[in-house]
């Protein structure tokens, strides 16, 4: 049998031959990030085999539509599931996405009117023959499928957290920078909002605290950075919607118009946009002047955040298959230039942005990143690409993001402004996320819950220098990518057919319910016994007034009443990272009431313990049926005051656990206990096929 032709470069596949540098963060020489726009997880990778995509058994259940799930979205009378788009790209199509339609689409948790917010066009995916480049490096190296936006929103606010880690107040107003308004603001053909000469991002959300990018503090802390660009960079550089950088560039312009009396423009975007109109001639002339009015630039730092931050590449010819910004930054590699921390911009027509670009133009570029990367072996044996996109557009994923617990986090809603709804800024919609290095390679899943900041908070850890806006709900719900590299050189488990490699996580969540309602309350307990905040979310199906309750669980228990339903009876869900759930549903009354259900998991092996208690006077008959197992399930008689303590080890099962416990003569009772038990080492992604 024929192996397919690799969709990678040579100079990639020669590099995998060479075993990864000792030393951990400190074998880290360069980090690249790569931004590009508006795709969901789904819509990339829902078919990938070991991915948590369409093929997830841990969904949200449709309120009132019993049997359906988040995958049947409702179109009017009828329903709309996930639906493979031709690989080639002629059904891309752009959709709604924007903060009212975002959290119209999100629905208070729900995740039930995506259709209404972004109609059906929201529901196409990519088989893997669509984005051969991407699945390819999937196969590779390592995807992560928790990774999130940062917003519930657009382009440019995500693109805050990209390069600042944070959103604060908008260059005009006290509002929050939740929308593209600072871009806006600077564009001409924006003739409600073009301002001229517009302020910048100053001020953090508490109209007090400097907003400053990333990209400034690393300039202050002496660590070499530089944005790849070139004249069309789709207005994705958001260091200039920042009031230094504007600053600077104002001046640049102000000096460049005096040597070219048609340099009148108040913004970069302005100037770019009106260059490329023009003939060569003027198009040289204007450069010129530009670049001569840099050179002028007398201030140190006004002059590093020009030359690294606001530059852009001349575009190469139009016979070149090969971009000018992608030009720049082989050369720096080949001649040892390229800095410690480097953001890549693309043109519009290569950013994937639906309706601009097509999944094809995005994969040429990065292609060539990486084969610009790996043109010196020993700049590609040291350095980090993380690819992500900036947020989902209006595309579906079936997997809500956390939000941050009501009432709790203040600096993490918007509320107030009377042209948008209030709500969370996030966390947001699923969104793909590549890291390709020498440490993360081996086809790896990773399910630990990340977003933009955790790219920063990983360039904290590798730089020392801090971005103290990063929330403290932000660094509590997200991790800093560490969970995503093998620095060691262990040796790796067999895996079976078919199975996919995934990382350790740092969380173990649990949870268990009361058998008898307090005050018409059930007592939930929520667990956890990682290392890290597991957010978990309760789903409520008895009744359609009801809203999912979001809890962060740091290392121990907490307790969380539930409403017991108005009818006696209740039912709900618990849904958690890594495919975690818990399902409880019963009564208040008889031997329902008397039966209870707790679980404990041990930390380090791979045994989930279960104890059974009755607290009635009659022997109970219970059913513990295995799901992951096609034998039958096994009664187990529970006598009462004599708690039943039953153990389930699950090393054939790579710590997957899958269990339905129900109760003979009482068919309103119902635990159902699923997720994957840690115990520090590697297992397999997503868990068995069920029989």
């Amino acid at each position: 049998m024929r192996t397919p032709p690799s969709a990678l470069p040579l100079s990639v596949r020669e590099a995998l031959a060479r075993p990864p540098r000792s030393g951990g963060l400190k074998a880290i020489e360069h980090v690249v990030l790569l931004m590009q726009e508006n795709r969901s997880f789904d819509h990339y990778f829902g078919d990938y085999p070991g991915a948590r995509g369409l093929n997830d058994p841990n969904l949200v259940e449709r309120r009132g539509a019993k049997g359906m799930t988040v995958m049947d979205q409702p179109s009017g009378g009828d329903v709309v599931s996930p639906y493979a788009l031709d690989p080639s790209g002629s059904e891309d199509s752009a959709t709604e996405h924007h903060w009212e339609t975002g959290h119209q689409a999100w629905n208070q948790g729900w995740y039930d009117a995506w259709i209404p917010a972004k109609t059906e066009a929201t529901m196409g995916y990519y088989p893997g023959a669509g984005v051969p480049v991407y699945r390819e490096l999937a196969e590779t190296f390592t995807l992560c499928d928790a990774y999130h936006c940062s917003i519930m929103s657009e382009t440019t606010s995500n693109r805050n957290y990209l390069f600042s880690g944070y959103t604060g107040q908008q260059p005009d107003s006290a509002y929050r920078a939740n929308d593209a308004h600072a871009h806006e603001l600077e564009d001409p053909d924006d003739k409600k909002h073009y301002a001229g000469d517009a302020p910048g991002y100053k001020l953090a959300a508490d109209g007090k605290t400097r907003w400053f990018s990333y990209a400034e503090l690393l300039q202050d802390g002496g660590v070499s950075w530089k944005v790849y660009q070139e004249w069309d960079n789709f207005y994705d550089n958001n260091l200039e919607f920042f009031d230094q950088f504007k600053k600077v560039y104002r001046d640049v312009l102000a000096r460049a118009g005096k040597a070219e009396a048609g340099i009148t423009h108040k913004s970069l975007y302005a100037f770019y946009d009106d260059l490329a109109g023009k003939d060569t001639t003027t198009q040289a002339a204007w450069v010129k002047a530009l670049a001569d009015a840099a050179a002028q630039l007398t201030d140190p730092r006004d002059k590093a955040l020009y030359e690294r931050g606001l530059f852009r590449a001349q575009p190469a010819n139009p016979m070149s298959t090969t971009r000018g910004f992608v030009r720049e930054l082989r050369a720096d590699v080949l001649s040892g230039k390229l800095p410690r921390v480097s953001y890549i911009v693309a043109p519009t027509g290569d950013s994937e942005h639906p309706g601009n670009s097509q999944p094809r133009d995005g994969q040429k570029i990065v292609y060539q990143v990486l084969d610009a990367l790996a043109a010196d072996p020993d700049v590609w044996d040291s350095t980090v690409l993380l690819i992500s996109y900036d947020e989902n557009d209006g595309l579906f994923d079936h997997m809500p993001p956390p939000v941050p617990p009501a009432g709790e986090h203040p600096d993490e809603f918007v509320k107030g402004n009377p042209d948008q709804t209030d709500g969370p800024l996030g966390l947001g919609i699923r969104v793909p996320f590549l890291v390709v290095s020498p440490w993360t390679r081996g086809g790896y899943m990773c399910s630990q819950v990340f977003d933009h900041t955790s790219q920063i908070r990983f360039l904290e850890a590798w730089t020392g220098v801090e971005q103290p806006l990063i929330s403290n709900w932000r660094k509590t719900v997200a991790g800093d990518l560490s969970s995503v590299f093998d620095f060691g050189t262990a040796t790796r488990p067999p895996l079976p057919a078919g199975a996919r490699r995934a990382r350790a996580l740092p969380y173990q969540p649990d949870a268990y319910c009361a058998a008898k309602a307090a005050g018409g309350d059930l007592g939930l307990t929520l667990a956890n016994s990682g290392a890290a905040s597991a957010h978990l979310t309760v789903y409520p199906c008895t009744g359609t007034n009801l809203l999912p309750r979001h809890v962060d669980v740091s290392k121990g228990t907490k307790s969380v009443p539930v409403p017991g339903g108005t009818t006696g009876e209740y039912r709900f869900t618990v849904i958690g990272p890594n495919g975690f759930r818990r399902e409880f549903a019963g009564t208040h009354q008889g031997k329902d009431a008397a039966l209870a259900v707790t679980t404990s998991l041990p930390a380090v092996t791979h045994t989930l313990t279960i104890t059974l208690t009755n607290l009635g006077t009659e022997a109970l008959t219970v059913q513990v049926d295995d799901l992951l197992d096609p034998a039958p399930a096994t009664p187990h008689t529970v006598e009462p005051g004599k708690p039943l303590v039953l153990d389930r080890n699950t090393d054939a099962t790579h710590g997957w656990y899958d269990l339905a416990i129900t109760l003979d003569g009482v068919p309103a009772f119902t635990r159902r206990l699923a997720g994957h038990l840690e115990n520090g080492g590697e297992s397999t992604a997503i868990g068995p096929p069920r029989p």
